[in-house]
């Protein structure tokens, strides 16, 4: 769900513009339910360059609520079944540490694939080495 970018600072390094901005829209209608049609209407309308497809905010919105960050639940509108969302943890500073419990991990495992490959090297380097 998330990925780190070395090339980029602060929350921008973990997520993308509109992620956080989708976060931001979930955490001012706190404690109601947003629709993910309002929620990517607002993206779109806050977002300085391009735009986001309803898809990739239902996706994003889901992720969310897969790892326990949101809630969903289902309405009804034209077009058949749709879910609204809202904070699991009303408490801002829950969710900041839930964030950056998942940066701190995104970090160690990008830590431990570098480790990886740089070990892959040191061998490739030995071997050509020895020849």
């Amino acid at each position: 769900m998330f990925t780190l970018d070395l090339n980029k600072k602060g929350v921008n390094a973990l997520l993308k513009p509109y992620q956080i901005k989708a976060l931001q829209i979930i955490i001012e209608n706190s404690p109601r339910y947003t629709e993910n049609y309002e929620i990517w209407e607002k993206v779109n309308n806050r977002l300085k360059n391009g735009s986001i497809s309803r898809a990739s905010i239902i996706n994003y919105m889901n992720a969310l609520k897969d790892h326990g960050y949101v809630q969903a639940k289902p309405t009804m509108g034209k077009g058949g079944k749709r879910f609204a969302y809202r904070l699991t943890e009303i408490d801002i500073h829950g969710l900041l540490d839930r964030l950056s419990e998942t940066l701190n991990m995104a970090t160690n495992e990008a830590v431990d694939e570098l480790s990886g490959l740089l070990s892959i090297d040191e061998a490739k380097l030995r071997t050509s080495e020895k020849e």
